[in-house]
């Protein structure tokens, strides 16, 4: 079953820009998240890579988002976007 979240009501999820946010997102996200607490992972996460012990990014699906945006722990959370790539 595809979940779509809709990201207008969450606070920590920084944009992605307004056709991404109007068509709201489903699957599995890539995000760079920011934490309180030196090296605490949510759980259900992919760590991709650690940035720092307060910054890392992850994989996980889209539907988790209303539980990251409830994470005390958690600062910010910031999806991934595609790369607009102009051709010379």
């Amino acid at each position: 079953m595809l979940t779509v979240m809709n990201l207008t009501n969450l606070r920590k999820v920084e944009s992605i820009g307004p056709r991404d946010a109007a068509r709201g997102v489903s699957g599995l996200v890539t995000a760079i998240i920011k934490v309180k607490r030196p090296g605490y992972r949510p759980a259900g996460l992919k760590v991709r890579s650690n940035i720092s012990d307060e910054i890392f990014t992850a994989e996980f699906p889209a539907d988790q988002l209303a539980a990251l945006e409830l994470d005390p722990e958690i600062v910010s959370v910031a999806l991934s976007r595609a790369l607009q790539v102009e051709k010379i």
